[in-house]
């Protein structure tokens, strides 16, 4: 074999062999470099009520964490059923961990539940607050019985549905049959009874 040929190849093997070593240390640099997140709250209230974190769990792509998600409602293992019905307060605390700038629209697996239950106008509140999105923002849906379903990012009302329909989606993307993540559904209902849906 040629010697430049030889060498070429060995050049080659050679960039292989640094490029793999440099996407593990992007990964290290990525994990060690962000910042830690605070853990969610134990309790929080709702329209008077305190309810308690029922399930968290973190959203990983690629090794790298994207968002942290916990349930709260009024007991720690609420059967399946419970959570679903529109009488049972919930909410979900979602914080932002993903360092990068987050995608301009709603995924469409969220959006295919969280948009059709919106008038017009809430849909875009939604679809902006979503696009501001930064790492660290804290996005929290409550909803008391029977409504109104409240979203607050970073402590400050964003809007109001009147209804459950908004909630009623968000528990379908996070614990619903076909939810964003697998993992995350286990993790969420880790304490709960998965048997009866109503929605």
């Amino acid at each position: 074999m040629p010697i430049i040929q030889l060498m070429s190849r060995k050049a080659a093997s050679g960039n292989a062999v640094l490029r793999g070593v440099g996407l593990l240390l992007a990964a290290l640099l990525i994990a060690l470099g962000a910042p830690a997140a605070l853990a969610a709250p134990q309790k929080i209230e709702v329209a008077g009520q305190h309810l308690v974190k029922a399930g968290e769990a973190k959203r990983q792509k690629m090794w790298i964490d994207l968002y942290r998600v916990a349930l709260y409602l009024p007991v720690r293992d609420a059967s399946m059923r419970r959570i679903t019905q529109k009488s049972t307060p919930k909410a979900f605390h979602i914080e932002v961990l993903y360092d990068g700038k987050v995608p301009g629209d709603i995924p469409k697996n969220w959006a295919e539940e969280l948009i059709p239950p919106l008038p017009k106008a809430k849909a875009k509140e939604l679809r902006r607050a979503y696009g501001n999105l930064r790492q660290g923002d804290v996005l929290l849906f409550t909803c008391p019985p029977s409504g109104p379903t409240t979203a607050a990012l970073n402590g400050k009302t964003v809007f109001r549905d009147p209804g459950t329909g908004l909630i009623a989606g968000v528990v379908d993307v996070f614990l619903g049959p076909n939810p964003v993540s697998e993992d995350v559904r286990v993790s969420l209902l880790d304490k709960a009874d998965e048997s009866g849906w109503l929605f």
